[in-house]
C-alpha cells in the first residue's frame, strides 16, 4: 500500500494561516492620510470639461436605444448567417451602456 503525504490524522504538522489572513498585514501599510486625493482637490482637464459639456446634452435614453438597437442588429446579422459581424456589433452593447451610465453620472453629480 502506498503512503501519501496528506495524512489528516497526523497532529504534528499544523498548518499556519496564509499571510494575507494575518491581522498584522494591512493593505494600506505605509500609506498615510496625505497620500489620498480629497474631493475638489484635483480639477478636471479642459478637454474633459468640453467633452462633458457636449455629451451632457445627449438624452440618456439615446444610449439605451443604441444598446437595444445593437442587440437587434446583432440578432438579425446572426440570423442571416453573418456571425462574425453579429459578434462585432454585439460588442457595442456594453460600450453604449457604459457611456449612458457615465452620461447619467455627469448629469446627476456634475463634472467636478
Amino acid at each position: 500500500m502506498q503512503s501519501n503525504n496528506f495524512n489528516t490524522t497526523d497532529s504534528s504538522a499544523k498548518a499556519s494561516p496564509p499571510r494575507f489572513m494575518n491581522s498584522s498585514v494591512s493593505p494600506k501599510a505605509g500609506a498615510n492620510e496625505n497620500d489620498s486625493v480629497k474631493p475638489g482637490e484635483s480639477g478636471e482637464g479642459e478637454v474633459t470639461k468640453k467633452i462633458e459639456k457636449v455629451t451632457s446634452k445627449i438624452p440618456s435614453g439615446a444610449f439605451l436605444s443604441a444598446a437595444l438597437g445593437s442587440i437587434g442588429i446583432s440578432a438579425i446579422l446572426h440570423a442571416v448567417g453573418r456571425k462574425s459581424d453579429a459578434q462585432f456589433v454585439a460588442q457595442w452593447v456594453p460600450t453604449f451602456l457604459t457611456l449612458g451610465l457615465y452620461n447619467k453620472l455627469v448629469k446627476l453629480e456634475g463634472s467636478e
